[in-house]
């Protein structure tokens, strides 16, 4: 069962602080067929991390055979 935060004022995620070195290596693949989505992971996840895009299950297979990403990303029913 996860564990379930309550009456806290702490951020959930801890984003690391915006430098050039940061994520320079690390690579994240976002499978996502929704296109609204997609540029929104895209643009939270970017100035820390190398992101590649793929729009559908087959081009995502495709893409995390040839980049060998860090991350992939993606939904459940892709």
């Amino acid at each position: 069962r996860p564990a379930v935060l309550a009456n806290t004022s702490a951020p959930i995620l801890d984003w690391p602080e915006k430098t050039s070195s940061v994520g320079q290596n690390e690579s994240v693949l976002i499978v996502e067929d929704n296109a609204d989505l997609q540029q929104y992971l895209k643009e939270q996840l970017e100035p820390y991390y190398q992101v590649l895009l793929a729009g559908n299950g087959e081009e995502g297979w495709a893409m995390a055979h040839e980049q060998m990403p860090d991350l992939i990303l993606s939904d459940m029913m892709m």
